[in-house]
């Protein structure tokens, strides 16, 4: 079997082999020459493996514990072959990968950013990946305890509700936040963001209300009224937001009246248009002006 000293060198080799094939496929302009560049960082990041699995085997017959420098290759090397999936667009392995980044106890948060800002950054990018990677990440963030970076957990949120496809998505990103923030010191979140956060979710609030979905347009502003308290910036604005909630709230209540058999004149129900109109209006009007991208 190898010396120890010589399978590290092995897999440094491979490892810088593997990152100069990455670089080099991205100055090449012929197809045929970028796939030859991915194919040799593939079998560059396989022979890696092989050597690591090597020094492995002779570390447990040794009684030796791995060094950190070992751990911070093999931290490097997912990122590679997390990249390499991207590039060649092989959604099933960035999941496979990203799960193995997440199942790695040294990979940190700051790694998994990297992952998710690569894949959105990347052309044909997959959402539901950058959005895995964020999730992640976040979680990763918030593991720190006292050490919680709370700009890039503010920064990693804003990232991820911009990305989110549905509301359904959005209301459980919202009460992630109304929950972060019940549990930390009152000036840790920045302000900013704590803006950017009520205004977004009670402007889309405001939207739903437009288009009389009166029960997604509620759940919504409750939760900018439960982000507001952790806002002192824009507390002035509560009394309007609780007005106008309440007019969501009798909306509501109407439109479950009216899905019943209606008796009203024509005259009557005209009277109920219009006041459904004036709700819309005065919804629209009193959105919150949106804190500066």
């Amino acid at each position: 079997m190898p010396e120890t000293s010589t399978i590290q060198y092995q897999m440094m080799a491979f490892l810088m082999s593997a990152s100069a094939s990455l670089e080099g496929a991205t100055k090449e302009i012929e197809d045929t020459e970028v796939a030859v560049c991915y194919g040799l960082a593939h079998n560059m990041l396989l022979r890696y493996t092989g050597a690591a699995q090597a020094l492995a085997d002779r570390r447990q017959s040794l009684a030796e514990p791995p060094s950190k420098a070992e751990d911070k290759q093999h931290v490097y090397k997912l990122i590679m072959e997390f990249e390499l999936a991207v590039h060649i667009k092989d959604a099933g392995c960035q999941h496979a990968v990203l799960q193995r980044c997440r199942e790695a106890p040294n990979f940190s948060a700051e790694s998994m950013l990297k992952l998710a800002y690569f894949s959105k950054a990347a052309l044909n990018s997959n959402p539901d990946v950058t959005r895995l990677a964020l999730q992640a990440a976040l979680q990763l963030l918030l593991s720190k305890g006292h050490a919680v970076p709370h700009d890039q957990v503010a920064q990693t949120l804003r990232t991820l509700l911009e990305l989110s496809p549905t509301d359904e998505d959005k209301i459980k990103l919202y009460q992630q936040a109304k929950e972060l923030l019940a549990g930390l010191p009152g000036s840790a979140y920045p302000d900013r963001e704590l803006q950017w956060l009520v205004s977004t979710c009670w402007n889309r609030g405001a939207h739903q209300a437009k288009f009389l979905r009166c029960e997604a347009a509620e759940r919504y502003m409750r939760l900018a009224l439960g982000l507001l308290e952790h806002c002192h910036s824009l507390s002035g604005r509560k009394q309007m937001m609780v007005d106008e909630l309440n007019k969501v709230v009798q909306r509501r209540a109407g439109q479950a009246e009216t899905s019943a058999p209606s008796t009203s004149s024509p005259k009557e129900r005209k009277r109920k248009r219009d006041e459904e109109a004036e709700v819309k209006t005065s919804i629209s009007l009193a959105a919150l002006k949106e804190a500066p991208e």
